[in-house]
């Protein structure tokens, strides 16, 4: 339940309504079949689409794909840390081509992009997350709008573009993801890349027994095909999320081409890409069959880490406090989900 605008300093200062993911991560059907989530967006709004200062609550769920020998050292790693900052590996997303060119083919796990490396951006806030989690470091810069998802794929359809007639080519091992631009030429100059970081503190790398840094590849991938350049026939973008490489490569799986949901060789369905609205908001949801899921899992020994963050504000272009909240959870093969505890804290934005 969202308030009124005359409730809105007191909604923000409680830690009650939040979105759990104890309940958020497993769900049953009519039917009594579970489906574990790997993708989520919610958000809600109160007082229509003018930006007034409403009420407004949002969050994501991302999941993970571990090793087994890397499952407790990460939980351990993720218990006192919250999600907020999007430092965990980032989801892979596709545009500019034909979702059939798609390339099928799993990722290395072992790459420095899947690296665990935790960097705290909370330093601007008055009420830690928990009394475990790292200290707060020093102020960081203003809060940003972050781009559509429409704004970042034309974005970076326009720097394909210009480096193509250029005569340039973007590095064929990694993609420079359209977030990452937008940090870069946003940073303030005082936190460039080529300046010397004093807090070191505030990147810590999650590591196995012997040191080695552990890895999380994201279970899930974004398709986005834009209503401009391209194919301006369509009135709006198109947007999908599938499951991993990981999960899908070898699996058998067949995607309806109506929709985003996926077939066994024997018409089971086993993945399911709900989008839905209600009067304060929209939905978009990828799940999928949890008995599947845990099979797949022991298949590529592996496990599943789900992440949501998310925030609850006034709706307003000139945002200065606000409520942000992380959870983790856990899925083994076998095993009940193991719920961690919900971080939350009251972020100030100072000017």
């Amino acid at each position: 339940m969202l308030p009124e605008s005359d409730q809105l300093a007191d909604w923000l200062q409680q830690d009650t309504g939040l979105p759990d993911l104890g309940t958020l991560a497993v769900r049953e059907d009519g039917q009594g079949q579970q489906w574990a989530v790997l993708y989520e967006y919610v958000a809600d709004s109160v007082g229509g689409p003018e930006w007034k200062g409403q009420a407004e609550q949002w969050h994501l769920i991302h999941s993970w794909l571990l090793e087994e020998a890397h499952y407790g050292p990460a939980m351990d790693f993720l218990a006192p840390r919250t999600l907020m900052g999007r430092w965990m590996p980032e989801t892979p997303s596709w545009h500019g081509i034909y979702l059939a060119d798609i390339p099928r083919h799993a990722p290395e796990r072992d790459g420095l992009d899947n690296e665990m490396r935790f960097i705290d951006y909370g330093a601007d806030t008055d009420t830690p997350p928990s009394a475990s989690s790292p200290a707060p470091r020093p102020p960081a810069g203003r809060r940003r709008m972050a781009m559509t998802g429409d704004d970042a794929t034309q974005a970076s359809e326009y720097l394909d573009d210009l480096l193509g007639e250029l005569g340039l080519a973007q590095s064929s091992t990694r993609e420079q993801q359209p977030h990452e631009l937008a940090e870069r030429w946003s940073r303030p100059a005082s936190t460039d890349a080529t300046d010397p970081q004093p807090d070191t503190n505030s990147r810590d790398i999650s590591c196995d027994t012997d040191g080695r840094p552990l890895h999380a590849v994201p279970a899930v991938q974004e398709y986005n095909w834009s209503a401009s350049g391209h194919d301006c026939s369509l009135d709006a973008p198109v947007g999908l999320s599938l499951p991993s490489d990981q999960l899908l490569h070898g699996a058998g799986l067949t995607r309806d081409p109506d929709n985003g949901d996926w077939y066994t060789s024997d018409g089971s369905r086993v993945v399911r890409a709900l989008t839905g609205h209600r009067p304060t908001g929209a939905v978009d949801t990828l799940l999928i069959r949890r008995d599947w899921l845990e099979q797949r899992l022991r298949t590529l020994n592996a496990t599943l880490i789900l992440g949501l963050f998310g925030e609850r504000q006034p709706r307003t272009t000139d945002l200065t406090r606000w409520r942000e909240y992380s959870q983790t959870v856990g899925l083994r093969p076998g095993h009940e989900p193991a719920v961690q505890q919900q971080l939350t804290r009251v972020r100030t934005n100072r000017t």
